[in-house]
């Protein structure tokens, strides 16, 4: 199976085009909204600026969907290179033919890759949210028409609320996602179940008839007690049906290969899954709170997503030329990162920095 490092990589390349399309949204929205504050009163008409709202709009969307297109083709490169990975994990199992000669296995790969796919095309497909955008057009205007003589700070709030609902797409049940997000999970999910799938059919190849769990440092507690333990597939069925996370759902980073019971070695000797588990459950008390190294890894990843928020926050600040708000959030952005540094290194947790990376910042 393709190390989770190489993964992350990719998911990481994807986020990055999507990443710059939002930051250029932000920068459109943000000369925008500046711009109407230059214009006379007399001279603002709603409609005109919801049209040149509308406008940008229309930009965002089509390099939106450009990038995603991208996105697509190297999301199958992916899902293949991942099925493979998998596919010959098993070879020493029983006498394999090439995964391109496996009909089974090209079958369940196709099918895994198209509907990887189509949620990318319908993503792209699906019309961004613009609610803040609207909302920060009316402040503005308003503020025009009654003559503040603070009209970067009148306008402030909305800048921030742009620069936090960023790209989001709303979908027919009228949920909406950030799309930096949607399109990483989708992704992501399609891996793992192009990986499961393919794990269950070379397990029905080889007639195994069991699997074992994947075992990790930091375990969420709810998995501590099963990861690295081998199951019936009857047993395992049972297990998945009880629990409130299955094996592979819900951001679970476990994977269940298969095996035959009493004959394949598992992975981990008893030791070493004994030395993960208390690593994974040991308490670190940092500010005099105290969690596990796990629930710090999940501090980790809210702080490196406040970074991203601040971020965006500056970027926008720029754009309008609002100074004040672009010091402020960079004032948060070093706080935050203080804190990551400082959990990081009390909790004994590798640092992430790039998960805080957002295209067009630049600290000024």
């Amino acid at each position: 199976m393709l190390p989770d490092e190489t993964i992350d990589a990719a998911l990481d390349v994807f986020q990055t085009r999507i990443d710059k399309v939002k930051a250029k949204y932000l920068r459109l929205a943000g000369e925008h909204i500046a711009a109407i504050g230059k214009i006379g009163s007399s001279d603002l008409q709603r409609i005109e600026q919801l049209r040149k709202m509308e406008t940008n709009m229309i930009t965002i969307e089509a390099e939106l969907a450009a990038a995603l297109r991208i996105d697509i083709k190297d999301a199958r490169a992916l899902l293949q290179a991942s099925a493979k990975s998998v596919y010959g994990d098993a070879a020493d199992w029983y006498d394999q033919t090439a995964f391109g000669k496996n009909p089974a296995m090209r079958a369940i790969l196709t099918a895994q890759v198209a509907q990887t796919e189509g949620t990318l095309v319908n993503l792209s497909r699906t019309k961004l949210t613009s609610t803040a955008y609207q909302t920060a057009i009316d402040d503005a205007i308003t503020a025009v028409q009654t003559g503040v003589t603070n009209y970067t700070g009148a306008i402030e709030s909305s800048l921030r609320e742009v620069a936090d609902e960023g790209l989001r797409v709303r979908y027919p049940s009228g949920i909406t996602r950030r799309v930096d997000t949607a399109v990483r999970q989708n992704i992501l999910e399609g891996v793992r179940q192009t990986n499961q799938r393919i794990a269950d059919a070379v397990g029905q190849e080889f007639e195994a008839d069991g699997v074992e769990i994947s075992a990790h440092m930091d375990c969420a507690e709810d998995h501590l007690d099963i990861q690295g333990k081998q199951y019936t597939l009857e047993e395992f069925n049972q297990l998945q049906s009880t629990l409130e996370r299955p094996i592979g759902e819900y951001n679970c980073r476990h994977f269940a290969f298969p095996v035959i019971i009493g004959i394949s070695e598992p992975a981990q000797s008893e030791e070493q899954l004994q030395t993960l588990n208390e690593q994974s459950s040991k308490t670190v008390t940092i500010d005099g709170e105290t969690k596990s190294r796990y629930e710090w890894t999940q501090e980790q990843r809210r702080l490196e997503t406040a970074v991203r928020y601040q971020k965006d926050a500056a970027n926008i600040a720029h754009a309008a030329g609002n100074g004040t708000m672009e010091a402020q959030a960079q004032q948060q952005i070093t706080a935050l990162r203080k804190q990551y540094r400082k959990v990081s290194k009390a909790a004994e947790i590798p640092t992430q920095y790039d998960r805080m990376k957002v295209a067009g910042f630049t600290r000024r």
